[in-house]
């Protein structure tokens, strides 16, 4: 799913994915190849400008605070490819923080949104 991150301009567009399967689909069709993915909960990659963020929930085996907690990681992840990008050497300590904290605040979002889609509400 496109992540709505028309109130932040300064970040970069990012792709929410909660399969693995309809990621590599997604890689497939824009990329023309699937990237090496590891064997985690959470993982980023970034294409092209977009950031591409992959979260694995099996079900009930994690509660919604970890998920929160998994997409603050990957936004980490997220903010320093966008820096990288920019060519950002000295990044300051409260502009990552800002930008790491609108970033998680989108992910978040839209998992919630996909949670609220998926289940008829956000798990607790």
């Amino acid at each position: 799913m496109k992540v709505d991150t028309g109130l932040y301009p300064f970040i970069s567009p990012m792709r929410l994915f909660h399969s693995r399967r309809k990621c590599e689909k997604w890689c497939m069709r824009h990329i023309g190849d699937v990237p090496d993915f590891h064997q985690s909960d959470a993982q980023t990659f970034t294409w092209n400008g977009i950031n591409v963020v992959l979260i694995e929930t099996y079900g009930s085996q994690y509660k919604s605070e970890w998920e929160d907690a998994l997409l603050i990681h990957e936004a980490y992840h997220v903010v320093c490819n966008h820096i990288r990008e920019l060519g950002e050497t000295d990044a300051g300590e409260e502009t990552v923080a800002y930008m790491i904290q609108c970033t998680a605040g989108a992910l978040i979002e839209a998992h919630h949104a996909w949670l609220e889609k998926k289940n008829g509400s956000v798990q607790q």
